[in-house]
């Protein structure tokens, strides 16, 4: 039996190995596929794979379907449509790769800073906890992560080498960035801005002088190539989408209306006070303090001058800008403190403790007991999302090895005829129920409306149903959430649509009527002029299970 010494090399050894890399891409794509449930999301993912398709045929996002996300998204899955044919699958492949690049980019810049990719790899693992749990495969977080990942190994690159080319692939990444999240994009410009001040501003007051006006070249370099890589996107769009569009949807209505309606408490303490049934909401929770904590310990490194003095200034440069990242990322779950929303967070954390770990030994006894703890907070909060991975998995593994089970991926890979974008994946059977009823009775060219039992009061709606069905939308407004469809503007706008349109069959989803969360989408605006429209005009002619089909019975 080998000693912990042989042991201990054995595995430095294998770190340092060329089969490092190729060994932990094949064991991050087989755990997120394993971690991977199968079952389509009937808003948020379909929302994005509704909206690829809209754009593979020719339509614009804000103009011809309203989005707040970036348009990024939109046309990579429009791209993978054009190429390899119009399939839910692809979405997730795509997924996968961006998962996949992002937990390299952590393991690559944690061994660039600290030079231990067994640390690396750790938070590899961490952050892949904490990804298979959030689930909302399509949300454009992912993308953006990887490309963020990628700009601030670029930045280290150019503090480590002094070559203005990384500097310049750096900002042409966060320009990539604002066309998946301009809000990450944001916060890792000022983060990486503030890292290369860091790394300018050193030494005597003459030396200080000269190194402003190379920190100000540096500075507008870095944002001549933002702006040389968004620009012309930008422009592209705003040919043929109109400004006010694009303001309203991206900027006024997450500014204004979405915090309002959509608002959650950082700490439900009705949740937490109902004691042991709740403890894993209290646990996963503890995410939200987790930037103060690390942050704190982060500064406290940073202020040490002999930790500082055993480290070259590029790296301490490298833990400022981390630093800066941990500290603004919470921003982005000001408004809903959910883990999808601050699924950043516990990335860059573990990244940023893995850093500070490769300091311990040379660290000032208070700040090594601050990384201890940090640490050991960072694992006791992701005890609950490895349990839920865990039963994830556990789920998930006989589907894929066991051909003949019912519901493998094997039989999901051979669909009913019509059900064709769903290979491969899996729907709800009502879903699935409604999707042929309609079918048999429209043809390929009509459209149908998906809503709600009721349009005052609205949770969300079921979006995968146009994408399954080959049914389009009859309205650019399909995508419901309460301050929109709920006004009488943009109703009384989807009735004219709905007229327009032809529309002879409406489905009424009763599932989220009930729903209350505690902010304002709980409340009825008492705007019911759409629902009186589809009162008055269609009644129903099948039933399903929370699922009412009506047709109409008026003349247009």
């Amino acid at each position: 039996m080998k000693s912990p010494d042989q042991m201990a090399a054995v595995s430095t050894a294998w770190v340092s190995s060329r089969w490092f890399w190729p060994v932990s891409g094949i064991a991050i794509v087989v755990l997120v596929f394993i971690s991977m449930d199968p079952g389509l999301s009937i808003y948020d993912e379909a929302l994005v794979l509704y909206g690829a398709f809209n754009v593979l045929r020719g339509e614009f996002p804000y103009r011809d379907f309203w989005s707040f996300y970036g348009p990024g998204q939109y046309y990579v899955l429009a791209a993978l449509f054009h190429l390899f044919g119009v399939y839910a699958f692809l979405g997730r492949l795509w997924y996968a790769a961006t998962v996949l690049a992002t937990l390299l980019g952590v393991i690559k810049l944690q061994s660039l800073i600290s030079g231990r990719r067994l640390l690396g790899a750790c938070a590899a693992i961490i952050s892949l906890v904490w990804i298979s749990i959030a689930g909302m495969y399509l949300y454009p977080i992912y993308p953006a992560l990887a490309f963020a990942l990628l700009a601030a190994i670029c930045m280290v690159r150019h503090w480590q080498s002094g070559l203005k080319g990384w500097l310049c692939l750096a900002g042409a990444l966060i320009a990539v960035v604002i066309l998946f999240r301009h809000d990450l994009a944001a916060y890792l410009f000022v983060s990486l801005s503030v890292g290369e001040c860091f790394h300018h501003l050193k030494g005597d007051a003459k030396a200080i002088r000269y190194r402003w006006r190379t920190l100000l070249g540096h500075l507008s370099v870095f944002c001549a190539c933002i702006i040389a890589v968004a620009l012309p996107v930008i422009l592209l769009l705003l040919q043929h989408i109109p400004f006010a569009d694009i303001s309203y949807q991206m900027f006024y209505i997450p500014s204004h209306v979405y915090p309002e309606m959509r608002h959650i408490p950082w700490f439900d303490f009705d949740k937490i006070a109902l004691g042991m049934a709740r403890v894993r909401y209290a646990v996963t929770q503890s995410i939200v303090l987790m930037p103060i904590g690390t942050s704190i310990v982060a500064i406290a490194c940073l202020l040490q001058k002999e930790w500082r003095s055993r480290q070259e200034h590029w790296q301490v440069s490298s833990y400022v800008m981390l630093t800066c990242l941990v500290l603004t990322l919470p921003v982005s779950g000001v408004v809903r403190p959910d883990i999808i929303h601050l699924i950043a967070i516990p990335i860059f954390e573990s990244l940023l403790l893995a850093c500070l770990m490769g300091t311990l030994h040379f660290s000032a006894r208070y700040a090594r007991v601050l990384i201890v703890g940090a640490t050991i907070w960072l694992g006791f909060a992701t005890i609950v999302p490895t349990w839920r991975m865990a039963r994830q998995i556990k789920s998930t593994l006989p589907l894929l090895v066991r051909p003949a089970k019912s519901g493998s991926i094997a039989s999901l890979c051979r669909p009913p005829a019509g059900l064709e974008r769903i290979t491969c994946m899996r729907i709800d059977p009502v879903e699935e129920e409604e999707v042929e009823y309609i079918q048999q009775h429209t043809g390929p060219d009509a459209k149908v409306y998906s809503g709600v039992g009721r349009h005052d009061k609205i949770g969300m709606n079921d979006i995968l149903f146009y994408f399954v069905s080959k049914r389009d939308a009859p309205t650019k407004w399909y995508y419901l959430e309460p301050g929109l469809q709920t006004t009488y503007p943009i109703q009384k706008q989807m009735i004219e649509d709905l007229d327009r349109q032809h529309v002879n069959y409406v489905i009424r989803n009763l599932t989220w009527d009930n729903d209350s969360e505690p902010n304002q989408s709980r409340f009825s605006s008492g705007v019911t002029i759409l629902d009186q429209y589809i009162d008055s005009n269609y009644k129903t002619v099948a039933t399903f299970p929370q699922v009412l089909i009506l047709r109409r019975i008026t003349p247009f």
